[in-house]
């Protein structure tokens, strides 16, 4: 691997295009979002803020929300969504548990068809069910003109499990913010406007499509699209809302791009004295979603109307939609199991779990669930607990936690995964025995082992800076693993302070501009320092706690402290974990149970060919 390829800086550099060039609030490019005004949020609850105590935080989300996504930058939108909708100043311990299944298999239902899209659509439901899914949502707006089957599967499957209707949601938020709307404006794929997703939900409404080109937002939405897609798909999203806006006369304007929708920083556009409300269909969803995991009650969206003019053919639709429904829950057939394989225990630096999805996706083709298990405690916090400091005595065993996430890995099938927190690693001995215990087939990618193997293959590295949490340090991570034979170099008590208030103070409450502001005086101290101490030898660094790579992108990285290679070890999880899976196949029973039903499938007369 040559010094390029250990460079990984955050993979906010696989998604700058995603990251918001300025606002009106002053944040700079790389900021984490403040809590959107696009998406409703006023019924979540009211989460209490951060105390100071190591003993986990209260978490007002009950409900686990799962997605379903066939893109990579939309499930990774969709995961941020979750965590940045609430506001600023909360821990991970006080985010909602979510699942994100990145679903590969899943074609588009312009390359294969509705019936082959809706078919793996339900084998992905099927899996976030058996993960303990409760809230779940199908980003793909395009897999929507089949809401009514996919419903009737999780309605006859997977009892407990309520999937939202992403168009109708937005629907309801048109009719809530601009209830007098006549004309809407839908800025979708035309595919997706054909389909008639949201249309359905508003016959008594003057569709108004995007006029002109709109190659750069289609090519912005395939799931491979590249970054400078993406980047042009973003500035002509934002050109068509303004064009729409001011040339259209609507009264409202949906956006149904979900990958690239962040790029819309307001919630609405002003034209003279004219206010057009922005719904942005997909955040509208996470919003929704949030919403139902705070409250103990189920969603009525479907009940909604549009105001009284039309209200007898309004509910002579809701009838025969209800009988429609009725039948397709008889028809319903169950679907073949289909496992996914890969994970990664996220939810203990939130963000840094949805950037995850970014950097796996940037490396493989292959399907992977996310789990954002933000119920495990603080890691550092228990570390020093064990270590007698006193401060830290109501600190809990994030153990336990850990446990339960493996436990709903291994339900949906997941055999190889990596834990998104380099200092959960203080238990990745204690993980391991429980795999064993349970007797799962199940293998933990150590990260830090990975990033070493990276930096290995820098010429001439030697003494490598690392910057990382407390309890990462004192537990010796990186300075023991395997041998190494690396010589680490850690700040001194005054920049390690800075380095954890980066972390604690900057990234996981939001504050991205202190964060930024305070990881670059350590990277500054720090390179000094070591040119001092080593001229004429590479400078390295490890950015051993998955929060510290997202305050710069790689671009800023490199341009600030050229000649430095940064090594980003969740980014080095991610290619071990796309690597496996070219390794043999274990030989276990269930492994040659699910080769031989696959071997059936592909040549169903194989039994009569043996015979003869």
């Amino acid at each position: 691997m040559t010094n390029e390829g250990a460079v990984s800086a955050n993979m906010h550099d696989v998604a700058a295009h995603e990251q918001p060039e300025s606002s009106a609030s002053g944040e700079r490019r790389g900021a984490v979002p403040r809590s959107s005004p696009q998406a409703s949020t006023e019924h979540m609850g009211n989460v209490p803020p951060a105390r100071q105590s190591a003993a986990p935080k209260p978490n007002s989300f009950k409900k686990i929300i799962g997605s379903v996504n066939n893109n990579w930058e939309t499930g990774a939108r969709f995961a941020e969504d979750l965590i940045t909708l609430p506001g600023k100043g909360l821990t991970d311990q006080q985010q909602a548990e979510s699942i994100h299944y990145m679903a590969h298999h899943v074609p588009p239902v312009t390359e294969h068809g509705l019936a082959r899209t809706l078919r793996g659509t339900r084998q992905a439901l099927d899996t976030l069910h058996r993960g303990g899914t409760e809230i779940a949502v199908v980003t793909d707006l395009h897999s929507h003109e089949g809401f009514g089957e996919l419903r009737a599967h999780v309605e006859k499957f997977n009892p407990g499990m309520q999937l939202l209707d992403v168009p109708q949601i937005a629907m309801q938020r048109v009719a809530d913010r601009a209830p007098d709307a006549y004309n809407v404006g839908l800025l979708v794929p035309g595919h997706v406007y054909e389909a008639r997703v949201f249309q359905r939900y508003g016959k008594d409404k003057h569709w108004v499509q995007a006029q002109g080109d709109t190659s750069h937002l289609d090519a912005a939405e395939h799931r491979d699209a590249t970054p400078g897609e993406i980047a042009a798909g973003r500035e002509q999203l934002r050109a068509a809302v303004q064009h729409m806006a001011e040339h259209s006369n609507v009264d409202a304007i949906v956006v149904g791009y979900p990958a690239i929708s962040s790029a819309l920083e307001m919630d609405h556009v002003m034209v003279g004295e004219r206010r057009i409300p922005i719904i942005d269909s997909n955040k509208e969803a996470a919003s929704r979603a949030l919403h139902l995991s705070s409250a103990d009650h189920t969603d009525h969206v479907e009940d909604m109307q549009f105001g009284c003019a039309g209200c007898l053919p309004f509910l002579q639709k809701l009838s025969m939609d209800h009988f429609d429904h009725a039948i397709a829950k008889l028809r319903a057939k169950p679907v073949e199991r289909h496992d996914p394989q890969v994970g990664a225990m996220g939810g203990m630096g939130a963000l840094a779990g949805a950037q995850f999805v970014r950097i796996y996706g940037k490396n493989a083709k292959g399907e992977m669930v996310l789990h954002q298990a933000t119920h495990v405690p603080d890691r550092t916090s228990w570390i020093k607990k064990r270590n007698g400091d006193p401060a830290m005595a109501d600190a809990h065993d994030p153990q336990p936690e850990m446990q339960k996430s493996v436990d709903r890995m291994h339900a949906m099938g997941i055999t190889r995964f990596s834990k998104i927190c380099n200092t959960a690693h203080d238990e990745y001995a204690n993980t391991t025995a429980y795999i064993q215990e349970k007797g799962y087939d199940m293998h933990i990618e150590h990260i830090a082992g990975a990033a070493v193997q990276d930096i290995q293959q820098v010429p001439g590295a030697n003494h490598v800076v690392l910057l990382a949490t407390d309890g990462t340090v004192a537990q010796g991570l990186y300075q023991n693993h395997a041998n190494n034979r690396l010589s680490w170099v850690t700040p001194d008590p005054e920049h390690q302070a800075m380095t954890m208030s980066v972390i604690y103070q900057g990234v996981k409450v939001g504050d991205m501009e202190l964060a930024r502001t305070k990881l670059a005086m350590v990277i500054d101290h720090q390179l000094a320092q070591h040119n001092d101490a080593h001229p004429g030898e590479p400078a390295v660094f490890v950015m051993g706690c998955t929060e510290l790579p997202l305050p710069f992108d790689e671009t800023e990285l490199r341009q600030r402290w050229p000649g430095v290679t940064f090594v980003d070890p969740m980014s080095s999880a991610a290619r071990r974990l796309f690597s496996a899976g070219d390794s043999p196949v274990a030989l276990t029973p269930e492994n040659v149970r699910i080769g031989a039903a696959l071997l059936a499938r592909a040549h169903p007369d194989i039994q009569d060919r043996e015979a003869a």
